[in-house]
Parts: structure tokens; C-alpha cells; sequence
């Protein structure tokens, strides 16, 4: 996995920006587990990924086995995760909204910060 990670807690959620190239399903599974174990470790069950500054290089065939994948949280668990995107990765994370909420896990796609906080907070 060629991507940077860092982590910062902000009181009501947890911040992780991601830097770097997001290219295989082992990568997405990397990054999921490593937010499972931050919200576990911190009680915290919002979550904003700042992704703008992250290269996805994987289709949407890649997308859907690596959704499979990030199951971890059971639904009705209160986590929530707003992914922040760029418009070079605006459309991958239309896909991948979809599939993750079909497994009915909250996650949504956002261009800009006070509309991902507006829904991650409310």
C-alpha cells in the first residue's frame, strides 16, 4: 500500500486523511481496518475521510469485491463515514457509496467539508 495515512481526533469525530495511491482491494481492506480499529480504540462512531489528496486507481469491478470486504461494521452500529473527494475520484466514490450502503453501512460522498459535517454530525 503506497498511501499516507494520519489521524487526528477532533471531539465529536475522528479525521484520517489519506495521501498517496489507493490501487488494490488489499489496499481498501488496509485503510478499512485500520479505521475499524480507530473507532474501536476511541468510542468515536463518525468519521470523516478527507480523500482529496488520494489517487484511486481501481474500477468499479475492484470496487464492488473490495466493498465485500469492508463489511466490518454490523448495521445499526452508529458509525458513520463521510468520504471527501475530489473531482478526479468523485465518480469511483459514487460507486463506492453505493455499493457500501447496500450493505447497509453509512457512508456518503462529499465535495465539500461543512456538508460532510453537516450529515456526519447530525
Amino acid at each position: 500500500m503506497t498511501l499516507g495515512w494520519e489521524l487526528e481526533e477532533r471531539g465529536r469525530y475522528l479525521l484520517v486523511t489519506l495521501t498517496g495511491v489507493l490501487g488494490s482491494v488489499d489496499d481498501v481492506a488496509a485503510v478499512a481496518g485500520r479505521v475499524v480499529s480507530a473507532v474501536r480504540e476511541s468510542g468515536c462512531v463518525r468519521v470523516l475521510q478527507d480523500e482529496r489528496g488520494m489517487e484511486v486507481t481501481m474500477d468499479g469491478y475492484d470496487t464492488l469485491f473490495a466493498a465485500d470486504r469492508v463489511d466490518t461494521f454490523a448495521p445499526g452500529s452508529g458509525v458513520r463515514v463521510a468520504s471527501l473527494r475530489s473531482p478526479a475520484n468523485w465518480e469511483i466514490g459514487l460507486v463506492t457509496e453505493t455499493f457500501l450502503r447496500s450493505r447497509s453501512l453509512n457512508f456518503r460522498v462529499f465535495g465539500g467539508v461543512d456538508e460532510a459535517l453537516a450529515w456526519l454530525l447530525e
